[in-house]
């Protein structure tokens, strides 16, 4: 849990149930070595932090990497207690059932979440049952059981993003998602001004890529 009540200082918090960052590697290191796997969380992941958040079952922030065969089943939340109050200036945040962003060259493989993704919205959010923000990068046979859901809060000029595998996600041809199944609900019922609120059962906001042989199960619906 990260909490930052005093200053309320703008920092880059990365929380995961496993680890919270995967850290680009030094130049002579081998990135492929950089892995995750069958590893399982079944603890809540809470920040009510107004800094820049990434926050995931398994893992915060994955710069380079893989995270493989894993399982989360504890709440990955963010709640600030003051939502409605406009004069606090804030950053977007980033959640996800297993990661809460992954970057260009990481990869989630036959990774499974039961846990609920949910958020009030303060900010500009991006918050997935896999992932919240996927740029450049793959999500491979992994699946969502659990719902997805950004609350009503303050108003946001930001976009925000809910999606039963993605919240955000795209990138180059060579990103892709494959085989992956949602059946939580997904909600974004946020303030976020103009057209920029969006859900899907697979993707929130797709940017470029592919996404092949996925199934969405589950209601969606948005609200603004």
């Amino acid at each position: 849990s990260i909490e930052d009540d005093s200053e309320r200082i703008k920092v880059l918090n990365c929380l995961g149930g496993i680890v919270g960052e995967i850290a680009k590697p030094q130049i002579c290191h081998d990135s492929s070595r950089s892995t995750v796997s069958e590893c399982a969380n079944s603890g809540t992941v809470t920040s009510n932090s107004d800094g820049l958040l990434f926050a995931g079952g398994i893992v915060g922030r994955s710069r380079v990497g893989t995270v493989s065969a894993c399982a989360n089943s504890g709440e990955v939340s963010h709640f600030t207690g003051n939502e409605s109050d406009q004069s606090v200036e804030r950053n977007y945040s980033n959640l996800g059932g297993i990661a809460g962003i992954i970057h260009e060259g990481s990869k989630i493989d036959r990774c499974a979440n039961t846990g609920a993704v949910t958020a009030v919205c303060n900010t500009s959010h991006r918050l997935g049952g896999i992932v919240g923000d996927s740029a450049a990068s793959s999500i491979l046979a992994s699946t969502n059981g659990a719902p997805v859901s950004l609350s009503e809060g303050r108003k946001v000029s930001g976009p925000c993003a809910t999606g039963g595998i993605a919240g955000l996600f795209g990138g180059e041809k060579s990103t892709v998602i494959s085989g992956c199944t949602n059946s939580g609900e997904v909600r974004n019922i946020s303030c976020a001004t103009g057209r920029n609120v969006t859900a899907g059962g697979i993707i929130g906001t797709f940017t470029g890529g592919t996404v092949r042989s996925c199934m969405n199960a589950a209601p969606v619906s948005a609200i603004n």
